[in-house]
């Protein structure tokens, strides 16, 4: 199983927080991220879901159009900047197929740092605007590592495809 995690974009710096829509510069950053990825990285995932902010939303959708990807959008709760990613936790370990979440920090960080340490304390990935990020599952979780083991198996950042 892999888990692939997509930040928003640069957004509006305004309120309310909810309807912050990207900028150009934060349009511009997903166009450069289509660019350095393939669709085929993606066949396996059967949703491209997202949290309920507008300025996920749209990432999402100019991945799918850029990637031209004929995943479905999903819009889901519990994918805010401060939920706990706890729950989501417990249906990753439970499905077998590949997932894409379209979200925000800290709530990305600490999902990330929980299944490749075991820890929340959100603070192994620095996660970029418009940074993406794949995990692959590699055992099961056991007794001793209630959440599997993860590796991160790529991360791309906007200001690696700007050089």
């Amino acid at each position: 199983m892999q888990l692939f995690l997509l930040r928003h974009a640069q957004a509006e710096d305004t309120y309310p927080d909810d309807s912050r829509e990207l900028t150009a510069k934060g349009s511009l950053s997903m166009g450069r991220l289509c660019e350095a990825l393939s669709p085929a990285i993606f066949q396996a995932v059967k949703s491209i879901t997202h949290s309920p902010l507008i300025r996920a939303r749209q990432s999402a959708e100019l991945l799918k159009s850029g990637l031209n990807l004929r995943q479905p959008l999903v819009q889901r709760d519990g994918l805010r900047p401060e939920d706990n990613p706890l729950p989501l936790i417990s249906e990753l370990l439970t499905g077998s197929e590949d997932v894409l979440l379209v979200g925000h920090n800290p709530h990305l960080s600490i999902l990330a740092d929980a299944l490749m340490l075991g820890k929340t304390s959100g603070g192994l990935i620095d996660f970029k605007k418009a940074g993406f990020l794949c995990l692959k599952r590699v055992c099961a979780p056991t007794k001793q590592s209630p959440y599997g083991d993860w590796m991160l198996s790529w991360y791309v950042v906007p200001r690696i495809l700007e050089q």
